[in-house]
C-alpha cells in the first residue's frame, strides 16, 4: 500500500482532507499514491508537514537507477599490485 494513502488511513482522513491541509489538488495527490506520478520536494513537504511527519517517513528513498542497491567491498582485479615492504614477512604489505 502507498505509504501516503496509508498515513492518511490512519488518521481517518479523506483525500479532499489532505488536499485542503496540504494545499496540493487531490488529483496530485491520487497521481501520487497511484504512483503515476512523483512529487517535487515541494509538494512532498507539504504533504509530510500536513500528515505530521517526516519526509523521508512519507517519502523513502528509493536507490538511484543503476546504482548498486548494497555496496561490495572493492576487490583488487589486477589493475594495481602489492609490494612487500623490505624485510616484512610474506603478505606484509609496506609502504609507497
Amino acid at each position: 500500500m502507498n505509504r501516503i494513502r496509508e498515513l492518511r488511513w490512519r488518521r481517518g482522513w479523506s483525500l479532499d482532507r489532505l488536499s485542503r491541509e496540504s494545499q496540493v489538488s487531490k488529483s496530485h495527490l491520487s497521481s501520487i499514491e497511484r504512483g503515476k506520478k512523483e512529487p517535487t520536494i515541494s509538494v512532498a513537504r507539504r504533504v509530510a508537514d500536513a500528515l505530521g511527519e517526516h519526509l523521508d517517513e512519507v517519502f523513502p528513498a528509493k536507490p538511484c537507477a543503476g546504482a548498486p542497491a548494497k555496496r561490495t567491498p572493492a576487490r583488487n582485479r589486477g589493475g594495481l599490485k602489492r609490494r612487500e615492504a623490505p624485510g616484512a614477512p610474506s603478505g606484509e604489505v609496506g609502504g609507497p
